[in-house]
């Protein structure tokens, strides 16, 4: 049998302390190993040992062939990869440029294997320098949520602690219009936060992307979005606040509230993202190219009525549309989603106006 990997008794001790006790491991070629052990049991120190970064105080190993002390360990080290702890890359340059960096660190001028690497995983979206431009828009969509429960917990529980809902009552308000008073209060609030972000982020990534980056109609629909997506944030959170008339449980449930909820958004876009297929690896060449590879489905891939109810979620739920925004996807519903916030709006307002006709006041 050949093996890609063998370790017997290897050892490495600092001073009195012993990182490594004998050990023994033989790797066939073509199997898949995994360590498993405490802190401390050496599972990183045999990773350092054979990459070389540093000796071994016992024992032996051999690398495709290739024993530790052989000088011709360094040419079976440039066909294995390894990230020991914390990823070596440049942080300054793109995906494309650290690959290509790596091939020359190896030794390796043609990259013919880099090609297919990159056809393989389907990167190439990710080389750009620049962060697209609507990629700087929506980075406030994950935060805008929480902005407006905090702005609602705060304000409406105000108006009840200070005793100024109760004296509208007294002096005549109906219940109806002091609703839609907070309601709106609340609302110009949220659509102030979006513009005070989305305008500014235009302002400067629009010059800092370059026009041909800037996908006018897309904007504009995002921005729209954004706008009826707060709204219906701002509906629900005036909805709990509205009935609930201490400014801390307020607080507690609407964050509370908003932050499950993404939660819940963020793991529905991540069955949602998983492919029908992956790709198994079944050959490859002498100097690790991929020359056979077969698609096997994927057990995690959502199918029929239960991807139908995600995807509905998805666009349904505000969180699952702050988190498409976040994505930046163009092909994203953004008519659906506003509809549904849309909807959410309406519903909320109409089920708080109901219950606070009825709630007693103190």
């Amino acid at each position: 049998m050949e093996y890609i990997l063998t370790a017997e008794s290897l050892g490495k001790q600092y001073r009195h302390f012993k990182a490594l006790d004998s050990f023994s491991i033989h790797v066939p070629k073509g199997s898949i190993y995994g360590f498993v052990g405490k802190n401390g049991a050496g599972k990183t120190t045999f990773i350092r040992l054979i990459c070389g970064l540093q000796e071994p105080t016992s024992g032996s190993y051999t690398l495709y062939g290739a024993k530790n002390t052989d000088p011709g360990i360094t040419k079976s080290r440039r066909r294995m990869g390894a990230v020991v702890e914390t990823p070596s890359i440049y942080l300054d340059m793109t995906a494309e440029d650290n690959l290509k960096e790596q091939y020359r660190i190896i030794g390796m001028a043609v990259f013919g294997l880099y090609m297919k690497i990159m056809e393989y995983i389907s990167t190439q979206q990710y080389f750009s320098r620049s962060p697209a431009l609507h990629s700087m828009l929506s980075i406030y969509a994950m935060v805008i949520g929480f902005l407006t429960a905090a702005f609602v917990s705060l304000f409406v529980g105000t108006e009840y602690s200070d005793g100024t809902i109760r004296n509208k009552l007294i002096i005549g308000h109906s219940r109806a219009a002091i609703y839609f008073s907070n309601l709106i209060t609340c609302s110009a609030a949220g659509l102030f936060m979006c513009l005070a972000y989305l305008l500014p982020a235009a302002a400067a990534g629009i010059p800092l992307c370059g026009m041909e980056t800037a996908d006018f109609r897309y904007i504009v629909s995002m921005f729209l979005c954004s706008f009826i997506m707060t709204l219906a944030f701002t509906s629900l959170c005036t909805l709990v606040g509205m009935l609930c008339q201490n400014k801390a449980v307020t607080a507690v449930v609407t964050i509370l509230s908003v932050c499950l909820l993404f939660v819940a958004s963020i793991y529905i876009s991540a069955r949602l993202s998983e492919p029908e297929t992956y790709q198994e690896v079944t050959a490859l060449a002498g100097d690790g190219s991929v020359t056979s590879t077969r698609d096997v489905p994927n057990p995690g891939y959502l199918r029929g009525t239960q991807r139908q109810i995600y995807e509905f979620l998805d666009g349904f739920l505000p969180t699952g549309q702050s988190v498409i925004l976040t994505r930046g996807d163009q092909g994203s519903p953004f008519l659906l989603m506003s509809a549904y916030s849309a909807g959410i709006t309406a519903a909320a307002t109409g089920i708080g106006i109901f219950l606070f006709r009825k709630r007693d006041i103190k």
